[in-house]
């Protein structure tokens, strides 16, 4: 069983007047979103499985010094589309289970697009009792870094899933056992990084 943590990192500076629109396609589409499912080849090439897999999704903003206002915005809206909540999908949908609540940190001055990256995967680095919440589950966390202004289609998230775990299939036993699997850029402006456990 694979268990997704999957975090969607936007750095951001003065997009007031872009970010909601990218907040709002974001926490909609990935709440009536099924989780990946994976399927493995063993030595028979006839021979594939399905894991079972399920997800949980959340945004965190880095506020990279902004002068508009841009926080304060996030936090008070609310970015769903109705008044469901993740309880009223069938839970056969296997859909990810968002975050509603889009977390934002603001840093006191503007100190451009890679420090704020940085800045953010920092925070967002998996302690080991995080790693080991789920028991027995394989643990991916998932960081997708996104621009403020959408120009990532989020519905490329499944071929990037699917691209990490090839990538974690096809390594060898010695990149399996480190903690992180390299950063790769895949599919437009999106960049991924994946942390795992077995």
């Amino acid at each position: 069983r694979n268990h997704y943590n999957l975090t969607i990192l936007i750095p951001a500076y003065n997009e007031i007047d872009r970010i909601g629109e990218t907040l709002f396609t974001y926490i909609n589409y990935m709440k009536h979103q099924p989780v990946y499912q994976h399927v493995t080849t063993t030595s028979s090439l006839d021979n594939q499985s399905a894991v079972i897999s399920t997800g949980q999704c959340s945004i965190l903003v880095i506020d990279d010094g902004s002068t508009d206002g841009m926080c304060g915005y996030i936090q008070e809206k609310t970015w769903l589309d109705d008044q469901s909540s993740n309880d009223d999908l069938n839970e056969g949908d296997n859909c990810w289970k968002v975050e509603e609540q889009v977390s934002c940190i603001s840093l006191p001055t503007n100190q451009g697009k890679g420090a704020v990256i940085s800045r953010g995967m920092i925070k967002l680095q998996c302690s080991a009792e995080e790693r080991n919440e789920h028991g027995n589950t394989r643990t991916r966390s998932i960081v997708l870094v996104a621009d403020a202004d959408g120009s990532g289609d989020i519905a490329c998230l499944d071929d990037m899933i699917h691209s990490l775990e090839c990538l974690l299939e096809s390594s060898s036993t010695t990149i399996k056992a480190a903690t992180t699997a390299a950063a790769a850029k895949l599919h437009g402006s999106f960049i991924t990084s994946c942390q795992f456990c077995e």
